[in-house]
């Protein structure tokens, strides 16, 4: 089980980084490229595919990890980045004015830059919880004792014969 969500988060944090590639790079590309009349729409349908892999991802992920390690933070931070994915890509209108300088365009891209590198963060914190949760399982159950006060008595859980 740590295996799986330990790879779930190493693609959580793949797709973080698509969706921050994407983000950024679109304004380069909507320069470069001046015949894209779908873009706007392109976009939004975008955001929304990548909500629709990635919130079923970092549930499982971040509540499997939750699970072994109960580590609250990396939880809140994992529904911070989703919320605020969600929020760019289902609640900011595309042709809104939040300020006299301000677009709505902006505020998604900003909302949506920040949610998914919390969550990316959130997906490394929950990597790294459950790996020295697996170190810290190790080291407790398969270490050898290091001294006994009686020679004759094993250390329990090893396997030398008496």
């Amino acid at each position: 089980m740590h295996h799986r969500t330990v790879k779930l988060d190493r693609i959580a944090v793949q797709l973080s980084g698509l969706c921050l590639l994407h983000c950024l790079a679109l304004p380069l590309v909507i320069a470069v490229v001046p015949v894209l009349g779908l873009a706007e729409h392109g976009h939004a349908f975008f955001h929304q595919l990548m909500l629709l892999v990635v919130v079923p991802v970092a549930m499982i992920s971040l509540g499997r990890g939750y699970i072994v390690h109960r580590r609250a933070r990396v939880a809140f931070f994992g529904v911070l980045g989703v919320a605020l994915l969600a929020t760019a890509a289902l609640l900011v209108h595309p042709h809104a004015h939040i300020g006299p300088t301000v677009t709505a365009e902006t505020a998604e891209r900003w909302i949506t830059v920040a949610g998914a590198l919390i969550l990316a963060a959130a997906h490394t914190f929950n990597a790294r919880a459950m790996r020295d949760k697996r170190r810290a399982h190790r080291r407790c159950l398969h270490a050898p004792a290091t001294s006994s006060a009686d020679p004759g008595v094993r250390a329990a859980g090893s396997i030398r014969p008496q």
